[in-house]
């Protein structure tokens, strides 16, 4: 059981870094080990990572909701070809859901952010087709402010208050709730990037 904490923790850290592939390889070798893939079939465990792997894109794709789904559904299936009984499924499975918290909470307060990179999360203006006109006006949006209309985690959208637009931006301060007033810090290409603004 050690093993799979371990994995979690380390894998839930690498959220956290820039440089993360070193704790993905050894998370994944870790939950090799808990699934005993030398000595015992490997599909619980290939089927594992496949959820964890639809947790991640949700991540990086938040309006795609199914995929968040079947990744919880795939390692609760995972996890309980190796546990078998209900009441310590149930158990495990808010062990864990407790230690990514925990991870995510002391990796916050420790200053860290999550780091997504842009290259790979869903970054357009609602209603917008992305050609160089758009690459010219985001460049103007630095600065213009809004709030927050679904959560970002980091990524999610924000309408502004100017012209009432709505856009796909990810948080520099990592997850921002409903109706939190932010600013428009930076454009990367086609992604935007916001702070929140205290009230």
């Amino acid at each position: 059981m050690i093993w799979l904490f371990s994995g979690t923790a380390l894998l839930t850290l690498a959220l956290f870094l820039k440089f993360k592939w070193l704790n993905i390889v050894v998370a994944v070798g870790l939950f090799a080990v808990y699934f005993d893939v030398l000595n015992q079939p490997i599909f619980d465990y290939i089927i594992f990572l496949i959820g964890v792997a639809f947790l991640i894109i949700e991540l990086y794709i938040p309006d795609f909701g199914i995929v968040g789904i079947l990744g919880v559904i795939t390692i609760i299936y995972s996890l309980a070809e190796q546990v078998r009984e209900i009441p310590d499924l149930i158990l495990l499975l808010l062990a864990l859901v407790g230690l990514v918290l925990a991870v995510s909470f002391i990796s916050y307060q420790a200053g860290l952010t999550l780091q997504i990179s842009p290259q790979f999360v869903l970054n357009k203006a609602i209603g917008k087709q992305v050609d160089e006109d758009t690459l010219v006006s985001y460049g103007k949006l630095i600065n213009e402010t809004g709030r927050v209309i679904e959560d970002l985690r980091p990524v999610g959208k924000i309408k502004l208050d100017a012209d009432q637009q709505v856009y796909e931006v990810m948080s520099e301060e990592g997850m921002l709730e409903m109706s939190q007033p932010v600013y428009i810090s930076r454009v990367k290409g086609t992604q935007l990037y916001v702070r929140k603004i205290n009230e």
